[in-house]
């Protein structure tokens, strides 16, 4: 059986719900759902889109959460309190995000260092450090290596720009059968390129893990982390990115890998 990405959101922290208007294009802070049983971050517009997407019973499945960083676009406790009150699962994040959860009731912490493959589960991960500052040494953003059931790999890189030098270290020994970049900004010049990707910065860095076997024979690229006032149209973003051989996530959109 093929694995499966569910992205629930894929906008940076620019997209409000709040000043959503109706019928207008929206996306949801960014989040995914792999195999219906591994949630990567858990914002304040989960269960939006639970409530949006006509399955009640989504997030009935999830054994762990993983925490990418501490940012309010991917850290809720409220989130996470009402998924624990459903059912107890695992979950992967700093000190910060823990301390923050104010009934942590089946709720299971567990750790995963820096480049120690660690099993959670039928699942082994691989914590990277990504370049994007969350304000406190050693408590910068992760990106992921996960290994599926079957051995298929997933690379899961938001936020951050660029690989960091010991990132790319440890992601030539691997071949990613999907892999998701962050490309936060179109081809304005902004200052958050020195912690987010621009649409070349994407386009090189998928030329660089085709280049060197990093990515996978037959294997994915997506993009993800649109910035609401950086990026173009949905639909141009499509094009543009498609013009690389990338995939524009969407909310809603899934994926097989």
């Amino acid at each position: 059986m093929a694995n499966k990405i569910l992205f629930l959101g894929t906008g940076a922290n620019d997209w409000l719900i709040e000043k959503r208007m109706p019928g207008m294009y929206f996306r949801r802070y960014t989040a995914a759902l792999v195999n219906g049983e591994v949630l990567i971050d858990c914002g304040p517009h989960i269960y939006d889109y639970v409530e949006e997407c006509g399955d009640p019973h989504l997030l009935d499945n999830v054994k762990l959460v993983v925490i990418t960083h501490r940012h309010s676009d991917h850290f809720s406790s409220a989130s996470l309190m009402r998924l624990a009150r459903n059912h107890g699962f695992d979950l992967v994040c700093d000190d910060f995000c823990f301390e923050q959860i104010p009934d942590k009731t089946g709720i299971n912490r567990v750790q995963v260092p820096l480049y120690k493959k660690t099993a959670i589960g039928e699942y082994k991960f691989i914590a990277l450090p990504a370049n994007h500052d969350v304000r406190g040494a050693g408590k910068d953003a992760r990106h992921f290596i996960i290994s599926m059931p079957d051995g298929k790999e997933l690379y899961y890189g938001l936020d951050g720009t660029w690989f960091t030098t010991s990132e790319w270290l440890v992601l030539k020994k691997h071949k990613c059968d999907l892999m998701v970049f962050d490309c936060t900004i179109g081809s304005k010049k902004d200052a958050r390129v020195f912690e987010h990707n621009n649409v070349s910065m994407v386009r090189m860095m998928a030329k660089q893990v085709r280049k060197k076997d990093v990515l996978a024979p037959g294997g994915k690229i997506v993009a993800s982390h649109f910035s609401r006032k950086l990026m173009p149209s949905h639909f141009n973003t499509k094009l543009w990115l498609g013009l690389f051989g990338i995939k524009a996530a969407e909310d809603g959109m899934e994926i097989e890998f």
